[in-house]
């Protein structure tokens, strides 16, 4: 199965490319609803953005996972980050996720930069959860 893509932030539904600041991204794909049907019990990250492809056809881009931002959330979130950086792995070999974002819903951020989940969220390469994300 290889992924399939759209054209700029096409693939986020509903208002979720709202919580995009950053226009670059050249294609994006919502990497849970390509797997839910066969891997349905599985923690699975939302998007995979695609926002550079150099000469070398190096390709970079960024993971977006939109979830509620709570202390109960951060095993969850380090397991969906492993779950799509191994699909990426697999179906999308030639791309780099530099950057795994969690943006945050509408509840906010539950949590502080200067507590144990915030660095175990670090440790495991996610940002701090934000409201919006600015940069990919």
């Amino acid at each position: 199965m290889s992924l399939d893509w759209e054209k700029g932030l096409q693939a986020l539904k509903g208002g979720h490319s709202r919580l995009i600041l950053d226009k670059s991204a050249l294609q994006s794909c919502d990497i849970d609803a390509q797997f839910a049907s066969v891997e349905g019990q599985s923690h699975r990250w939302d998007y995979l953005i695609e926002r550079t492809c150099d000469a070398s056809d190096l390709r970079s881009g960024a993971g977006v996972e939109v979830h509620p931002a709570s202390t109960g959330e951060v095993s969850v979130m380090i397991a969906k980050k492993q779950w799509a950086a191994n699909k990426c792995a697999t179906e999308e070999p030639d791309l780099r996720i530099t950057k795994w974002h969690w943006a945050a819903t509408q509840a906010g951020v539950k949590f502080t930069k200067n507590t144990s989940y915030a660095r175990r969220l670090a440790q495991n390469g996610i940002e701090f959860p934000c409201k919006v994300v600015t940069k990919l």
